[in-house]
């Protein structure tokens, strides 16, 4: 399926695919790195994107592990 994106959900899916994976979408650390902005904007984004099922909200032990529903996109992202 084909998906266009806004801008921010795009820059939002390369910070993830930077991380690698990112289990605290809502850290200070996380948003100020990539520019993200509030807590809450970043969960938006993140919703929205597993929404799309562009991003994998996988549950585990210690919480919510995020990262890109694609492999190979996501190691075209890391490169941007």
């Amino acid at each position: 399926m084909l998906w266009i994106i806004p801008d921010k959900q795009w820059d939002y899916l390369i910070a993830i695919a930077k991380e690698e994976s990112v289990q605290q979408i809502t850290a200070s650390a996380f948003l100020k790195r990539h520019k993200i902005g509030t807590p809450s904007v970043s969960r938006r984004l993140a919703d929205a994107l597993c929404e799309k099922g562009l991003l994998n909200d996988d549950s585990t032990l210690d919480g919510t592990l995020y990262s890109l529903s694609d492999v190979f996109l996501s190691h075209w992202m890391e490169r941007l």
